[in-house]
């Protein structure tokens, strides 16, 4: 065995990554599920709305308590939507880079917050 891991080219082979927002976890989770009655609920927009809009699925993405809140807040000097809105281009401008693997990223819906 030792020597089949040796003849790998490249380790990262070795690794499998399941999560967010890796296809894997959604596979999963919407085995035998109707995708149009299915959505993705979350405040990061790699993992979540990168995630969820790969595999087809409508994204929520929530804002004000998230992850992106400060930089919402920073930019969109007191607007929200202003704030969203350069937060998502400035992500997108570098979506080459991230698991977006430079996909636009178009969250279907924005909310401020959400409480379970």
């Amino acid at each position: 065995k030792l020597k089949e891991l040796s003849d790998l080219s490249d380790p990262s082979d070795m690794v499998k990554y399941i999560g967010k927002p890796f296809a894997d976890v959604y596979e999963i989770a919407l085995r035998g599920k109707d995708k149009s009655k299915v959505c993705m609920i979350g405040d990061a927009l790699e993992t979540d709305v990168a995630g969820g809009s790969a595999v087809g699925i409508d994204t929520i993405w929530v804002v004000k308590n998230g992850i992106h809140n400060v930089d919402i807040e920073r930019l969109g000097k007191g607007s929200l939507p202003t704030g969203c809105s350069e937060v998502l281009g400035k992500f997108n401008q570098v979506s080459d880079k991230t698991y977006a693997k430079g996909r636009k990223l178009m969250p279907t819906v924005v909310l401020p917050a959400f409480a379970w």
